[in-house]
């Protein structure tokens, strides 16, 4: 498991149960934050980006910044 994900989750003191109660394995739990580091190098994504190739570059220096901090390789 991503060792960044994993020192977080144990910081939350996390116990995650999927779907009927039955516990999310190791591989569901890096998935889903994936996922959210994902959506949150979306969220800096602007309208400006479509038409400023500063604006695009920036976006893409701060994505990959953020990826690369938890890991998450492209």
């Amino acid at each position: 498991m991503n060792t960044k994900i994993l020192e977080l989750a144990n910081q939350a003191d996390v116990v995650i149960h999927g779907i009927f109660g039955k516990p999310m394995n190791v591989y569901e739990l890096e998935r889903f934050a994936e996922l959210i580091v994902a959506e949150a190098t979306k969220a800096l994504w602007t309208e400006e980006c479509m038409t400023s190739d500063l604006a695009l570059a920036e976006y893409s220096r701060n994505s990959n910044k953020i990826k690369q901090h938890f890991g998450i390789a492209e």
